[in-house]
């Protein structure tokens, strides 16, 4: 973590752990508590105590000092300024509900190695960490001896507390913002893993570093830096476009839980495709944009059974749940870019979006670029949320912390249909509808939002509620927003809107 340190120098207090660097005496020792039961373990108690000893500090962890960072982030969160995990899970050995990691057997076979042939299991993880860059021996051999030198106890025991510990119960207490760094060929975490601890996280974004294994302080420091600096440094002031990273990560890793509870999402597609088959009776191609987890997809291919159908979506991971949904079929294309910066060798018939188009602002180049999409006579179908949208949520958000502002907010239709006339586009209809969702509680609309990603316009850096915060605005939604049914309601306002490329 040395070489990372240096990158972040400039940035203030920064305290960062890797394996190496665990507080207290390091690892727990035998008998010790490991942390799985709801208590800290020894390391975790021993970077709580650091933290008591200054202002609130900025938390890096990599791998199992990720795990020791987010114990202490989650039992004093008033000491967390922002939380970076680097190649960290909350669980590292696989679960029977299939939180992916290791299985209980490797790690125990990791142990037996070490007893009988340290040098071979040190040397193989050492270069499963390093993977894809292929160290030379005599390095890997360095890295062998320094580890033997500290003791065989302490590496028993830390396999002991990655076996056991499962940190998933205590993420709800971190209320930090988080960064979740993972390389994109990293052999010793899964991605998955990634995915979804920042999907469960409050308050999280996700970023890959392409080519990159587990090691990325050592091995690639200033990438890694360079995502750190640009997270921490994104302090907004008022309201903000997000960036299409941000968007990226923030549904990438939500692709997993999007679909955990039908919502307005899914009436807004439903709705949406109803009007288009009484307007369209044929559409030979077809441009999707922001196709998610593909339920709006699986509508088009059975409604235009001759169709072609280019699916895209500004996330990897939303792609590959969307092919999956749609079983690979062969008059889909699927494209995960950016639309603003997609190229296509056609023009389509039909584009359509819905839930997805409010999140790319400013709309006037966006539309542009879709009328220049669009063949002569060619429909433009959409349905996207619009001010007005979970109003609720944010009164209260003005009420509790009236010096941290949404970080981003939605059209007006005006604004919307504004856009769609300047692109020379007719528009044919338009008009817009409330939704009422309710939810169990206050908590539970929380993370209802964050299961579908919504969070990536309303938790940017600078703007983060803390955890006093998230527990008032929760229990006065609960107080102010009851619902019919017992639990509370959260109002969505969704635009429908077709026009007609002339000409």
């Amino acid at each position: 973590m040395n070489r990372l340190a240096e990158y972040l120098r400039p940035m203030g207090r920064c305290e960062t752990l890797g394996l190496g660097d665990l507080p207290g005496s390091g690892l727990p020792g035998p008998g010790m508590n490991t942390g799985e039961s709801g208590g800290l373990s020894e390391f975790g108690e021993g970077l709580v105590n650091r933290l008591g000893q200054g202002d609130p500090a900025i938390l890096i962890g990599w791998s199992m000092g990720g795990m020791a960072a987010m114990e202490a982030a989650a039992a004093v969160p008033e000491k967390v300024h922002a939380l970076i995990l680097l190649g960290a899970t909350p669980r590292f050995s696989g679960s029977e509900d299939g939180f992916p990691g290791v299985t209980a057997a490797s790690i125990r076979s990791v142990a037996v190695g070490l007893q009988t042939n340290p040098e071979h299991v040190l040397g193989d993880f050492f270069l499963r960490c390093a993977w894809p860059y292929q160290p030379a021996a005599a390095e890997v051999a360095a890295k062998v001896k320094l580890a033997l030198n500290q003791g065989l106890r302490g590496l028993r025991a830390g396999l002991a507390y990655l076996m056991k510990a499962d940190l998933r119960s205590r993420l709800s207490s971190i209320t930090a913002p988080c960064l979740v760094i993972h390389g994109s060929d990293d052999r010793v975490t899964p991605m998955d893993a990634a995915r979804m601890l920042a999907a469960v996280l409050m308050q999280a974004e996700v970023a890959w570093v392409p080519a990159a294994g587990h090691d990325l302080p050592g091995a690639w420091p200033e990438e890694t830096a360079a995502l750190i600096r640009g997270f921490l440094t994104s302090t907004p002031t008022g309201a903000e476009i997000p960036d299409s990273r941000v968007i990226a990560a923030r549904f990438g890793a939500s692709a997993g839980t999007y679909d955990s509870r039908p919502g307005v999402q899914e009436v807004a597609a439903g709705e949406l495709m109803r009007r288009v088959s009484a307007l369209c009776t044929d559409a030979s191609h077809i441009l999707e944009i922001g196709c998610g987890t593909g339920l709006l997809t699986s509508m088009l291919v059975e409604r235009f059974p001759l169709s072609e159908i280019d699916a895209v979506d500004i996330a990897d991971a939303m792609i590959e749940s969307a092919r999956a949904r749609a079983s690979e079929n062969p008059r889909v294309r699927w494209h995960a870019c950016d639309i603003r910066h997609g190229s296509f060798s056609r023009r389509f018939s039909l584009i359509i979006s819905s839930s997805s188009l409010h999140w790319i602002q400013p709309l006037a180049p966006v539309t542009d670029s879709i009328s220049a999409c669009l063949e002569p006579g060619g429909v433009l179908a959409c349905a996207l949320m619009v001010a007005g949208t979970l109003r609720e949520l944010h009164d209260l958000r003005r009420r509790v912390a009236p010096s941290k502002p949404a970080g981003f907010l939605l059209p007006c239709p005006e604004d919307v249909l504004g856009a769609v006339e300047k692109a020379r586009l007719k528009v044919m209809e338009a008009d817009t509808r409330e939704f009422k969702e309710e939810h169990e509680s206050g908590r539970h609309l929380l993370r209802a939002l964050n299961h579908r990603g919504v969070t990536a316009g309303h938790s940017l850096p600078g703007t983060a509620l803390n955890r006093r915060e998230l527990a008032a605005l929760a229990s006065e939604y609960d107080r102010d927003f009851p619902s019919a049914g017992g639990g509370v309601f959260a109002t969505y306002r969704v635009m429908y809107f077709t026009a007609r490329k002339e000409g």
